[in-house]
């Protein structure tokens, strides 16, 4: 349970500071769009986020007979539906805003992936010692 809060807490400042840097850009550069949908953005990556802990932590326990491959591919998925319904969503409901906010959306994934590969990499040399 500590584990699980403390990668919450790393997560959630984590992304207090993407939001800061993202919001501090937005409000040099008159281009870039920073609105409500982008704070959906980043909650669904949040939400996701907190999957990935929940399930990466499990990991640890010995009683479930959980394999790390398989948990990886139960996180892929999970985030891969999560991120085509965002999309979706941004389609459907803000078709005139929707391109600027997909591939803000794109960028915010990508440093989020970025971030999850330390975070895995370092999870798995802790459960292979």
């Amino acid at each position: 349970m500590i584990a699980i809060l403390k990668n919450n807490w790393v997560s959630f400042l984590f992304f207090i500071g993407i939001i800061a840097i993202h919001y501090g850009i937005a409000s040099i550069n008159s281009h870039l769009y920073f609105g409500k949908e982008l704070i959906l953005a980043y909650t669904t990556l949040l939400f996701v986020e907190g999957i990935r802990i929940a399930l990466f932590t499990s990991l640890k326990n010995k009683k479930l007979k959980i394999d790390f491959v398989q948990t990886f591919m139960v996180f892929t998925t999970i985030q891969l539906i999560a991120c085509i319904a965002f999309t979706v969503f941004i389609k459907i409901k803000y078709s005139d805003l929707s391109k600027a906010i997909l591939i803000q959306f794109v960028i915010l994934f990508g440093v989020t992936l970025i971030y999850q590969v330390f975070v895995i990499k370092r999870l798995s040399k802790e459960l292979t010692q």
